[in-house]
């Protein structure tokens, strides 16, 4: 095999077994190849990020674009203010997200096991949500509760690369059950993924829901509806 070929295939992470072995006892033996490696490496991660940043460039600016069809369509917004409104209510998502919801020091439900509860508590607590995804969703698998599944949608919200369908899913599920127990959280929530998955009517929707029924986060809520009608 072609030694460029067998970069490639290791940039990308398709090497065969027997490939590594090749690729490792080309890195051992030959500098001149251990060097071209390092080169090529920073390059490709170099390449990788730009096309993150281009990637993420992209998606917010149809996320912008979304926000202003909304805005023209349903509440008949001049154009005048229009940028600045748009501006203005993801400004204010953003702002409602980075303020992290508490966890909870006592485990409000004997339906689950206390300890893994709180281990996932502390893994959220800590800022390692990947692990507190992890274990709540073993704990769904055994029996959901709305605690559980509000937390595992919050993980999905606050990780550092934010997963705003599988919070929405989540945050769902909690909303389906027949106890109001974390409803009024869930729906804050929701409306709140909404406006980040460019589902913009469904997030007007439920924060009007909000405001109406003085519900959880009513005044925050009050916040952003301003911004969409005046």
């Amino acid at each position: 095999m072609e030694k460029d070929t067998l970069i490639r295939k290791y940039l990308h992470a398709e090497l065969t077994e027997k490939e590594l072995h090749l690729f490792n006892d080309l890195l051992k033996e030959e500098p001149d190849f251990a060097q071209e490696v390092e080169y090529r490496t920073v390059w490709y991660a170099d390449k990788l990020t730009d096309f993150k940043l281009k990637l993420a460039e992209c998606v917010q600016n149809s996320l912008h674009e979304k926000v202003a069809v909304f805005l023209k369509d349903t509440m008949q917004q001049s154009h005048e203010l229009l940028e600045e409104k748009v501006t203005n209510i993801l400004q204010y998502c953003e702002q409602f997200i980075s303020i992290k919801h508490h966890a909870p020091t006592v485990m409000r439900s004997e339906s689950v096991d206390n300890e893994d509860f709180m281990l996932a508590m502390e893994a959220f607590r800590s800022g390692w949500y990947e692990i507190a995804i992890d274990r709540l969703e073993k704990l769904v698998s055994d029996e959901a509760n709305n605690e559980i599944l509000l937390y595992i949608g919050l993980s999905y919200l606050y990780q550092s690369q934010a997963n705003y369908t599988m919070a929405a899913f989540y945050l769902r599920d909690v909303l389906e059950e027949d106890t109001p127990f974390k409803k009024e959280e869930a729906q804050w929530y929701i409306a709140l993924c909404y406006l980040k998955m460019g589902e913009i009517k469904q997030a007007y929707e439920i924060l009007e829901r909000i405001e109406k029924d003085k519900a959880w986060k009513m005044n925050d809520a009050t916040k952003l509806l301003k911004v969409f009608r005046n």
